[in-house]
């Protein structure tokens, strides 16, 4: 009740990279050239910047609060927010930061870096170029990969310019957040009066959205 809510379109995830002035990755757009197959790799840049330029929470459009989440979840002197993925790595698909953070900075860096060395720019490995381990990188260094055995678990942490950023430990993530509607996408459901399909496919059918895996 506490938040605005904002559902970027392609249109608008287009005006943020192309047409926004981005005068701490100048080279940006020309970068951009080597993103050309899946849009995978696009949103991974997308969510970054748009997290950087305004701050706020991020999250996939198929997560589900879990009972540990509410309004007073995310302290107010926590700049950074993450939950944990399967590999400990700070979560992509939820987190929340502060406007002009420097692991949103950092993330960026390290993805246009990535960008720009790919050798084949048709067969990409997302998650290693744009995706959880880019932004693994940037959380590692703004903390000057120091008390890694630590920081990658769970607790809050104090890094560069004393800003404070929590992290949640991988066992207790899914009490906070839950993937794929809390875990009902393939629920049964009525698609009509006489078929029943998964609400994944009803979802799919009825809002032309192709439920995205990497």
């Amino acid at each position: 009740p506490d938040h605005s809510i904002y559902f970027h379109d392609d249109a608008a995830v287009d005006r943020l990279i192309y047409e926004e002035d981005w005068p701490e990755f100048p080279h940006l757009t020309k970068i951009m050239q080597c993103v050309q197959f899946g849009g995978a790799m696009k949103i991974d840049i997308w969510r970054i910047l748009v997290i950087y330029r305004y701050g706020g929470i991020y999250t996939d459009i198929d997560n589900w609060p879990g009972q540990k989440f509410d309004k007073d979840t995310i302290p107010d002197d926590i700049s950074a927010f993450f939950l944990s993925d399967a590999w400990n790595r700070p979560s992509q698909w939820f987190f929340a930061m502060e406007p002009y953070h420097p692991i949103a900075y950092y993330c960026m860096i390290e993805i246009l870096h990535r960008v720009l060395y790919l050798d084949d720019i048709s067969k990409p490995k997302v998650v290693f170029v744009t995706g959880p381990d880019a932004l693994k990188h940037a959380y590692g260094r703004f903390f000057n990969w120091q008390l890694k055995d630590k920081i990658f678990g769970g607790g809050t942490f104090t890094g560069k310019l004393f800003k404070q950023v929590q992290k949640i430990e991988k066992r207790k993530t899914g009490k906070y957040v839950i993937g794929s509607l809390g875990g009902t996408f393939d629920d049964i459901v009525w698609s009509n009066e006489t078929m029943k399909v998964t609400k994944r496919d009803k979802v799919e059918k009825e809002n032309g959205v192709v439920h995205w895996l990497k």
